[in-house]
């Protein structure tokens, strides 16, 4: 019996000197922590996996294209992450070259100088225990050029394949709302946050246009156009920035523009009735939290036929109201010119 205690006793020595030399396990880093870390080290990573780069251009790229209007409206993103809301001023100026026409082609151009500006809040690291709500503040400016030919297949149509070139500058002042997203930018400091892009925009579009003359002198014009727009950022203070991305957009339009008795000048009024609509594709409605947009509106204008503005043949000015899915809603009104 003693052989057997002693045994015991020896044992339970053995046992309670390893467990007091052993050194305590140092306590593993917080999830914050290690975000924090990867943010510093490797931000790539950290916006690849937000799929932050995408939605920047998901959410300017459209907008530098023609078809969207010079318009002020709101979409509603949730209660949690409330209305989006969007400024946006356009100057598209087109025109085909009939003096140049050859064997039945005629040469087009058109240029757009656009201006937007967008604040909506996004969740970042959403699903996870770092959640944080981020509100940007995004202003893009952009001008794009297109090339193209008119083909008149039968009279009145016209079939024109465009070839678009253009170049964006994003700049967003986001700031955290939630006290998570403000410790975290605390911590990595202003870097994702606080940044410029710089994009080239290029790509296909095909459009057909129609034109006749009903009733008394009144001009009906139709207009449908898809394009597909190629994004690549070429310049960024940002590491992970660097995208490449493809979008496609349909927009169409129905114009009505007849005579009014009124003149000024010696210089026709008249007036038009005119709609709009855009639709995005599902990577783009991601980003803006809509798929598409319309617009109906009135406007008047000052015929001209180039008598006293070289290249104008009318000014005019003329208002819309905004619509679309998702509670989209807003107006416009501004000055057109037609060349």
């Amino acid at each position: 019996m003693f052989y057997s205690r002693s045994t015991i006793s020896i044992v339970g020595l053995f046992i309670t000197c390893i467990s007091t030399a052993a050194p305590m396990p140092a306590s593993a880093p917080s999830l914050f922590d290690m975000m924090v870390s990867q943010a510093l080290d490797d931000p790539t990573t950290l916006i690849e996996l937000n799929e932050y780069g995408n939605f920047i251009q998901a959410a300017s790229g459209p907008f530098s294209l023609p078809g969207v209007s010079s318009a002020s409206f709101q979409v509603s993103r949730g209660t949690l992450l409330g209305d989006g809301e969007f400024s946006r001023f356009v100057l598209p100026i087109s025109g085909s070259f009939e003096s140049l026409e050859f064997g039945g082609v005629t040469p087009y151009s058109e240029v757009t100088f656009s201006y937007t500006e967008q604040k909506q809040n996004q969740f970042w690291m959403e699903g996870t225990p770092m959640e944080m709500m981020v509100s940007h503040n995004i202003e893009t400016a952009s001008i794009m050029g297109g090339l193209g030919l008119d083909f008149k297949p039968v009279k009145g149509l016209i079939i024109r394949p465009i070839v678009h070139l253009g170049w964006s500058r994003i700049k967003d002042n986001s700031n955290p709302t939630t006290m998570m997203g403000q410790r975290f930018r605390a911590a990595v400091g202003d870097d994702l946050f606080i940044w410029e892009v710089e994009q080239l925009q290029y790509g296909p579009a095909l459009e057909a246009e129609y034109t006749t003359i009903v009733g008394n002198d009144i001009k009906v014009l139709a207009d449908l156009r898809a394009t597909q727009l190629n994004v690549e950022t070429t310049a960024t203070n940002t590491p992970g920035l660097e995208e490449s991305s493809k979008f496609h957009s349909v927009n169409g339009s129905f114009e009505l523009d007849g005579p009014t008795s009124m003149s000024i000048h010696s210089r026709d009024v008249h007036w038009q009735y005119f709609m709009a609509a855009v639709h995005f594709d599902e990577t783009t409605s991601d980003a803006l939290n809509f798929s598409w947009l319309s617009e109906i509106g009135a406007g008047l204008s000052l015929v001209d036929n180039q008598q006293d503005l070289p290249f104008v043949e009318a000014l005019g000015i003329r208002g819309s109201v905004i619509f679309g899915d998702n509670d989209v809603n807003g107006w416009t009104i501004g000055v057109t010119a037609i060349f």
